[in-house]
């Protein structure tokens, strides 16, 4: 199994990082490699409308020049995504949601009958971290990654959410969370 995590924080070695380490940890005792890209070492450009990329029907085909082509080339070839984000404004880091909006080119013919995309099929987890509790928090974008996931075409959506990022028991809330995500997998 090929699965690709996504750290689409500023912060190397934040929270999230700290949580998406415990994973990688948990599925590597199981036998489970996983690859990291860390969004921010990368130039991701925004989405710029221009539908350029709906003329390719198998390939992104997007037409800007950064590191996007190649990041996709690597989802494209995981069985599983795992994408984390810390909670900024009740949404996910600019970094990552930049790269997001570009993930409109790996769906093709959207809202038609033969609406596809270059990502079905495969499993996506979701990790977020945040300040606050989870109620009145993380909802709003747990509403984003069920369309999202939806509009991919993705197998399954499973979310988690580890909160009081700040609290003194945050790294054993961490590692039990990062041990629910690795349980999930097997």
């Amino acid at each position: 199994m090929k699965i690709l995590t996504i750290l689409g924080s500023p912060k190397k070695n934040g929270k999230t990082a700290f949580v998406l380490n415990f994973f990688e940890e948990k599925i590597k005792e199981k036998g489970i490699a996983a690859k990291r890209i860390n969004i921010i070492d990368y130039n991701v450009g925004g989405c710029k409308g221009c539908m350029a990329c709906v003329q390719k029907k198998n390939e992104p085909g997007c037409v800007q020049k950064d590191d996007v082509p190649a990041l996709f080339k690597e989802l494209i070839r995981a069985d599983m995504i795992v994408y984390a984000s810390p909670l900024y404004g009740w949404d996910v880091s600019s970094q990552m949601k930049t790269f997001f909006d570009r993930h409109f080119c790996l769906v093709k013919d959207y809202k038609t009958p033969e609406h596809f995309s270059l990502l079905e099929n495969k499993d996506i987890f979701t990790l977020t971290t945040c300040m606050g509790e989870k109620v009145g928090n993380t909802d709003l974008l747990s509403i984003f990654y069920d369309r999202f996931a939806g509009m991919l075409g993705c197998r399954s959506l499973k979310q988690f959410v580890v909160t009081q990022s700040f609290s003194p028991d945050f790294s054993e809330r961490a590692e039990e969370v990062a041990q629910r995500m690795a349980n999930e997998i097997i």
